[in-house]
């Protein structure tokens, strides 16, 4: 998870027992996932709208 949004630019950080995803140009692109065991599908999906997301708010502005 950490790598995928770091790759896209996300900020990502640890805390309690979750970790934490938010990305510094749209910080309403922000996500949370456990830190120990394993990785639900559902945060997976998140993952994938939020980047989806992140790609569409990157074309309408490139586009104007």
């Amino acid at each position: 998870m950490e790598r995928v949004y770091l790759g896209y630019g996300f900020d990502v950080w640890s805390g309690g027992n979750h970790d934490t995803a938010a990305h510094p140009k749209y910080p309403f692109l922000m996500a949370q996932w456990p830190r120990h065991g394993g990785v639900a599908k559902a945060y997976v999906r998140m993952l994938i709208k939020l980047i989806d997301r992140l790609e569409e708010i990157e074309k309408e502005k490139k586009d104007g």
